[in-house]
């Protein structure tokens, strides 16, 4: 509908121009020997109004889009929480192991229910209110007294700051574009995760599994990855800047142009890593060990700290090759 309002206006300008170059075309019309500004002067007040009532539709559309935003939120915590309530789903997981047969399936069923719920509506939100979502569910307790899964949730663009989502699954889950910063994600699992431009500032990932996880220009300095596996995932371009990368799991990991300066990378595991003009001349703890062995990490225009004497265009030719 916008769209075709627009069309309407540029034809219509259009149309002013094309009568301003062919004033004599109609000698009796009266406008004989108008000029294009003429036609401009005459045609000013309806196109104003016309812009005025397009700018107008904008904003409420605008409006309705926000109050279909919060009634599919509002809908969601109403359904929700009367399935919490209603089944006494958080009394009968704490009972762990003496849950009797019947108790286990309505826990499953309704977990179920309440994961299909919260995937279809995360598709439909927008960042902000991915992240009220989020914290509704972390705040009830259901993510961890339920064990809700979130893999494949689209958290695009969520607004996730300090959130706690301590040993959550998010295996898939599509995070790019997401702020996370000073979030609590120990011993998650990001494993085949989408968190392209993602922001990790501060946030404490350790033990969390980022295996196989694209993480394409993600922002991840002063993050605690200590023991991390981020083994087979894509960093280029990232920013591990005064990262904690103490033990973390580097074995087959494209480290192309990240930013690694005063990161802490004692006792990582490079094995078979991709390190293409990275500097790691600021970095605490590499060694010429973590460097060579028998799957040693590719290096190529890399500069390494002072001490470490090994080629740093050791595999250009093979790394450019491919």
């Amino acid at each position: 509908m916008v769209k075709k309002h627009r069309n309407k206006i540029i034809l219509g300008i259009v149309g002013i121009v094309v009568a301003g170059y062919f004033p004599k075309a109609h000698p009796f019309s009266g406008f004989k020997g108008k000029t294009l500004w003429d036609w401009l002067s005459l045609a000013g007040v309806p196109m104003s109004l016309a812009g005025l009532g397009f700018w107008l539709q904008i904003q409420q559309q605008q409006r309705n889009e926000e109050q279909l935003q919060e009634e599919i939120l509002q809908n969601y915590y109403d359904k929700v929480s009367e399935l919490l309530v209603d089944k006494n789903l958080l009394a009968i997981a704490a009972k762990g192991d003496t849950t009797t047969p019947e108790e286990r399936e309505l826990l499953d069923v309704s977990v179920g229910v309440i994961r299909a719920r919260t995937l279809a509506t995360l598709r439909r939100l927008d960042g902000n209110r991915k992240g009220s979502l989020i914290r509704f569910l972390t705040e009830a307790k259901v993510i961890s007294k339920l064990s809700l899964s979130l893999k494949d949730a689209d958290l695009s663009k969520a607004k996730l700051e300090d959130i706690n989502l301590e040993g959550t699954y998010l295996e898939s889950a599509n995070f790019s574009s997401a702020s996370l910063v000073g979030a609590r994600l120990v011993n998650a699992d990001f494993y085949c995760a989408s968190l392209s431009l993602s922001n990790f500032d501060n946030a404490n990932l350790t033990r969390t599994k980022m295996a196989r996880a694209n993480l394409y220009k993600a922002t991840l300095r002063r993050a605690r990855l200590v023991e991390c596996d981020i083994s087979g995932s894509d960093l280029s371009f990232s920013d591990l800047s005064l990262a904690n990368l103490t033990g973390a799991k580097l074995r087959d990991t494209e480290l192309k142009h990240v930013k690694l300066r005063g990161s802490t990378l004692r006792f990582a595991i490079f094995d078979g890593a991709k390190l293409m003009s990275v500097d790691l001349r600021d970095t605490i703890g590499l060694t010429k060990e973590q460097l060579e062995g028998d799957s040693p990490p590719f290096l190529c225009r890399t500069q390494l700290p002072a001490g470490i004497d090994i080629d740093p265009n050791r595999d250009c030719e093979r790394m450019e090759r491919k």
